[in-house]
């Protein structure tokens, strides 16, 4: 047995005009205004819908007064009316009792009924003027609720131009099934559309009640797979999956019951990132760009697109995710993304990295912020008149720019009367602080208005109206200029005069031309030829140092990398580089300002390669150096999204021609692409060139040598002279310079290969 409720005892009013938390009635201590004749109403969780059927004159409303807190319905003039109260909530349960606590209005007489599937139960009872209970139980039959439950007042006045109604403080149900209706389960985890991604298992959501017995199945089985013994689901495929599932009855508190929910089945999270998160650019040398790397799916991962947070700086090809210089427009700070669409298993992933775009020769140019206080509430004031209130809530006001603040102290108020036109007035000893940021300073103020005779700090000389022009026409009453160099401040604080005798200061509007500090210095002018550079991991390289045409001093550094990663050491005037990590990174010049210039910047795209694996024959090569006394098969492991360009260099070779100079910007003359191999004759002397390249970046060549074992048995090898002699692989002395190949080095009676490059 089951007991259902409706009270109106939690009602809070608080005052006249307020809302009830619960209800959202108008509360008032007489009576509401509202009239709506069909609403809907949620009492402890369940919808009614209410309807009031009069002639006119309907009104509803909540009373404390004293009587217990209740719903009021009454008619003005009207004499008849009915109030209804309908739910299906209780759709499947047998109501055993109805209680009504409630009274009508000395003028009125009102009955109340209740209704079953439209039916009348019982026998309809007069309420009567003082609150009683009235009480519908004991019902001749057993009832089931099917098409609907409905409470039904009735009111009719004894004259019809005096008021009448009810006023009702509880409504009790009592029925069967009270805890869950007809067996209708509840979901707490996402009911309408767990989510679960493909390969990952989840636990069917929680239903209660929890002691029903449940069977569930699903016809959707390529999208999911459904464990009904363990309760869990498996995602196969991307898509949607609906589980049906019935409940069995338990005789005397649940019905059988049924219902569903559905399951979206969501791809794999790719998994993709960028090497470094944040790196420096550089106006007119670009920037080290990056590629996403991709490390799940490692097959077919989809296509990438690249996009940049804001085009009119950094510019990014949105296939390649390459930056030219060109691409590098302006100083700022851009967010590169990368995109890798959904594809099979997968949905869409992303992930980004910062480009800090500087440019050290950039010379600010002076500007001016004007500050302009004769219009009505300006920069967000309230304007006041007479002896109004004194400004309180706007403590600081910036330009147009930004680069200048005001900020205020003491009393102050935008102001206004009749003889003294819209102005900035300062009390006496308010202060009003003028700052520019960091980096700037404030090279002139002029203040135009009237009694502008306070203090500045620092202190400077007043100058006479007649030299300084206000732009926008007439003179400043008052300037601020710097007296020498040490004046040049970033921040001012004017002072209003204080005293018997002191008048407020007024301001219509002020000027604050500023500069930036370094805007006269010169520019450090640190380069890097070439802007990129290439090197082999674990390989110490020399390349140029950076060009530093005004001898500042440079400090060099590798940001991405830790300092276990890399050594850098300046030697005979170039820089030896070793770094124990492969990559594209960024080796940064840096000069601190002083002496006249400004700070000084340049970068270099240094890109560290791997060394490649390298097959003879399917053998790996343990040297640079391979037996070609029989046909030889070379092949090379190349890097994904790379091309490797290859030559056999011997004194036989002969010189590239024009028609064999490629246009490809990859491709160095009388190189060739390697595609799944390369085949070396029998007996080939030389070296076998190659390099790997994209996007215009070339790595360092790497040379193999290539030679066979002669039967060279002539060479006299027991001088002893320490005379170097060179013998070509057929044993023939070489005299003279020797060209590019492999030759028998004979000396002090020792002989070994050479090769000379």
């Amino acid at each position: 047995m089951g007991k259902f409720l409706l009270s109106l005892m939690l009602i809070i009013c608080i005052s006249a005009n307020s809302f009830a938390d619960t209800y959202n009635w108008t509360c008032s201590s007489t009576q509401a205004s509202k009239k709506d004749e069909v609403f809907t109403l949620d009492l402890n969780g369940i919808d009614w819908t209410i309807t009031h059927n009069v002639q006119k004159g309907s009104r509803y409303s909540v009373r404390d007064g004293n009587t217990p807190i209740s719903l009021v319905f009454g008619s003005n003039n009207a004499p008849i009316s009915t109030l209804s109260f309908v739910t299906d909530y209780f759709k499947g349960m047998i109501i055993n009792k109805v209680s009504i606590k409630a009274k009508r209005h000395s003028k009125a007489n009102t009955t109340v009924a209740t209704k079953i599937n439209g039916t009348e139960i019982g026998i309809a009872k007069e309420i009567n003027a003082t609150f009683q209970e009235i009480s519908f139980e004991n019902l001749s039959e057993e009832v089931t609720v099917e098409n609907g439950f409905e409470i039904l007042f009735t009111n009719t006045s004894k004259e019809t131009k005096s008021n009448g109604g009810v006023y009702i403080s509880s409504i009790e149900v009592e029925y069967v099934n009270a805890s869950a209706g007809p067996a209708t389960p509840v979901y707490e985890i996402n009911p309408e559309n767990p989510e679960v991604i493909i390969g990952e298992i989840i636990d069917f959501p929680e239903i209660s009640p929890s002691n029903l017995t449940y069977s569930f199945q699903t016809d959707d089985n390529e999208v999911i797979e459904l464990n009904t013994i363990d309760k869990t689901i498996k995602g196969l495929k991307i898509g949607e999956a609906t589980i049906n599932f019935t409940t069995a009855p338990i005789e005397g508190q649940y019905l059988a019951g049924s219902g569903s929910f559905k399951v979206s089945v969501l791809g794999k999270n790719p998994q993709i990132s960028f090497e470094n998160p944040s790196i420096y650019g550089k106006v007119n040398t670009g920037v080290v760009w990056q590629q996403v790397t991709i490390t799940d799916p490692q097959d077919n991962p989809g296509t990438v697109t690249y996009t940049s947070s804001d085009p009119e700086t950094v510019t990014v090809d949105a296939t390649t995710g390459v930056i030219k210089p060109a691409d590098v427009k302006k100083a700022g700070v851009v967010t590169i993304t990368g995109t890798i669409a959904a594809n099979g298993d997968y949905a869409e992933g992303t992930a980004s990295y910062q480009i800090v775009v500087v440019d050290p020769n950039e010379k600010i140019e002076p500007g001016t912020t004007v500050f302009d206080f004769t219009t009505n509430n300006p920069y967000g004031m309230t304007t006041q008149n007479g002896g109004g209130s004194f400004e309180t809530k706007i403590k600081s006001i910036a330009g147009e720019n930004e680069t200048v603040t005001l900020t205020f102290g003491g009393k102050y108020r935008s102001y206004n009367t009749s003889n003294a036109p819209y102005h900035l007035r300062l009390q006496k000893g308010a202060t009003l602080k003028i700052a520019v940021p960091e980096g700037y300073k404030i090279t002139k103020v002029g203040i135009t208005g009237s009694d502008i005779l306070g203090t500045y700090d620092p202190a400077s000389g007043n100058v006479s109206e007649s030299d300084n022009e206000d732009p926008d026409g007439g003179t400043f009453s008052y300037v601020w200029i710097p007296q020498n160099e040490t004046d040049k401040v970033s921040e001012i604080l004017y002072t209003s005069p204080s005293g018997s005798s002191a008048e407020p200061t007024q301001i219509k509007k002020i000027n604050v031309m500023w500069d930036a500090i370094n805007s006269d210095q010169k520019s450090a002018q640190l380069t890097f030829t070439p802007n990129v550079n290439g090197i082999y991991v674990n390989e110490i390289a020399e390349i140029n140092v950076a060009n530093n045409p005004n001898n500042r001093i440079i400090t060099y550094s590798i940001p991405a990398l830790t300092e276990d990663d890399y050594d850098i050491e300046e030697k005979d005037g170039k820089l030896h580089i070793l770094v124990s990590k492969p990559g594209s990174y960024t080796l940064e010049a840096r000069s601190v300002a002083g002496d006249g210039f400004r700070d000084g910047f340049a970068i270099m795209r240094l890109n560290v390669y791997r060394h490649l694996m390298v097959s003879a024959d399917n053998v790996p090569l343990e040297k640079d150096e391979v037996n070609t006394g029989s046909k030889t098969f070379i092949t090379i492991n190349v890097p994904e999204n790379a091309y490797l360009y290859y030559k056999i260099e011997n004194s036989s070779a002969p010189a590239p021609t024009a028609d064999e100079i490629s246009d490809n910007e990859n491709q160095l003359p009388g190189y060739e692409l390697y595609e799944d191999g390369i085949e070396i004759p029998a007996k080939t002397s030389g070296t076998l060139n190659f390099y790997i390249a994209n996007y215009g970046y070339k790595s360092p060549i790497r040379k193999i040598a290539l030679s066979f074992e002669t039967g060279v048995t002539d060479i006299d090898a027991n001088t002893e002279d320490g005379v170097v002699r060179l013998f070509d692989l057929n044993g023939r002395q070489i005299n003279g310079e020797p060209e590019k190949g492999v030759y028998i080095r004979i000396q002090n009676g020792k002989a070994s290969k050479v090769l000379v490059k």
